[in-house]
């Protein structure tokens, strides 16, 4: 990993966050793929190509801000792996909260090519559902 890739990873998360569709038109390869693998309900697990992937960040259902990322080392080159604290709001409830993110990016071209991404899904349907973190339970077969 090059810092370089760090801050062009940096620039592209921080341009997710601020939804910023022209900036992020620059640094994401137009064949990308995105992945969340815990989406919320509604919500793509996996999104392929640049457009969609503008789509898709348009229209969530929250507002987020990253703190700097503290990065992993990879022996992968042009691999990025990042814990990154996200300070979330939903749109609609307007509840906040904080929670560490696990991110993996891949840089192709000097363009994010891949972006995964890891996060609490409990946390994130408090805030949608504005519930409580008593209101849900989890129960194991």
């Amino acid at each position: 990993m090059n810092t370089e890739d760090e801050e062009l990873f940096l620039e592209c998360i921080n341009a997710i966050a601020d939804q910023d569709d022209d900036l992020l038109n620059q640094l994401i390869h137009p064949e990308a793929v995105f992945e969340f693998p815990y989406a919320i309900p509604g919500r793509p697990e996996t999104i392929s190509g640049r457009s969609n992937i503008i789509e898709s960040i348009s229209s969530r259902p929250f507002s987020y801000s990253f703190l700097e990322p503290l990065y992993i080392e990879s022996i992968n080159r042009g691999e990025i792996l990042a814990e990154i604290l996200s300070e979330e709001t939903y749109n609609k409830s307007e509840k906040s909260y904080s929670q560490h993110i696990i991110c993996k990016g891949k840089i192709l071209q000097d363009r994010v090519s891949y972006y995964r991404e890891f996060f609490n899904p409990i946390t994130r349907l408090q805030g949608l559902l504005d519930l409580d973190d008593d209101s849900i339970i989890i129960l194991n077969d």
